[in-house]
């Protein structure tokens, strides 16, 4: 993906190539937050403060 970045496989630029490099670097982490989104909320709600 560093390559895509900087351009390093031609001239102009290939958005399409970017975005398609980037799904597969997305969803992992996407399916990690949909599995333990209960697990992030509970802790978000353990560390406010009620008044």
């Amino acid at each position: 993906m560093a390559r895509l970045v900087s351009g390093g496989l031609g001239g102009g630029t290939q958005y399409p190539l970017k975005l398609t490099a980037a799904l597969p670097a997305t969803l992992p982490v996407a399916a990690l937050f949909f599995c333990c989104r209960r697990y992030f909320v509970q802790g978000a709600n353990a560390g406010a403060v009620k008044e």
